[in-house]
C-alpha cells in the first residue's frame, strides 16, 4: 500500500468514506508561518478498486434492505444485492479530531445465503460491539472487493 504523499500529524483526519475510499486532510497547526500547517487534503483509492491494468473493478452493489436502513441489535436483517457476495462488514461513522478517529471501527457479520443474491445477515446483539447509531453496511464479493456502502441504523 502506498504511504500518503504528505505527511500529517497532529489536527489531522483520515476517514474510509462510504465509497470505499479514503480522505485525509489536515495536520500541522503549529503557529503563524509553521512549515507543518497543511490546508489541504487527499484521497487514496486502495488497490481492491482496481483490476490488475488499473481500470475500476466490477463492485457488487447493495439493492436494498429489510427493514429498510434499520437494524435492531440482534436482529438478521435481509440484503439483496445484484452479484454474489461472501461477506458483509459494518463500519460505524467516524469522528476525527485531533489526529484520534475514536468512533470509527469495522464489525465482520455472519451471513447465509437465503435465494439468489438474497441474504440474512446477524446483527450483533451486543450494543457494546454494535454502538446504536448509523453504520455504513458492505457486501464483499470472493475478490475482496466492497460495495459502495448501504447506511444503516442499528437500534
Amino acid at each position: 500500500m502506498a504511504p500518503m504523499s504528505i505527511p500529517r500529524n497532529y489536527h489531522s483526519v483520515a476517514i474510509l468514506l462510504a465509497d470505499g475510499i479514503v480522505f485525509s486532510a489536515g495536520g500541522g497547526l503549529c503557529g503563524v508561518g509553521c512549515t507543518a500547517n497543511h490546508y489541504d487534503a487527499q484521497i487514496f483509492r486502495p488497490a481492491y478498486l482496481f483490476n490488475s491494468d488499473q481500470t475500476v473493478t466490477t463492485r457488487p452493489k447493495i439493492i436494498s434492505t429489510n427493514p429498510a436502513n434499520i437494524a435492531p441489535l440482534g436482529s438478521a436483517i435481509t440484503v439483496t444485492t445484484d452479484s454474489a457476495v461472501t461477506k458483509f462488514s459494518m463500519v460505524r461513522f467516524g469522528t476525527a479530531t485531533h489526529s484520534m478517529n475514536t468512533d470509527q471501527s469495522r464489525v465482520p457479520l455472519t451471513n447465509r445465503a437465503t435465494g439468489s443474491n438474497v441474504y440474512k445477515v446477524q446483527v450483533p446483539n451486543e450494543p457494546g460491539i454494535a454502538i446504536p447509531g448509523w453504520w455504513m453496511l458492505f457486501a464483499i464479493n470472493a475478490q475482496g472487493v466492497p460495495s459502495v456502502a448501504a447506511t444503516i441504523n442499528v437500534q
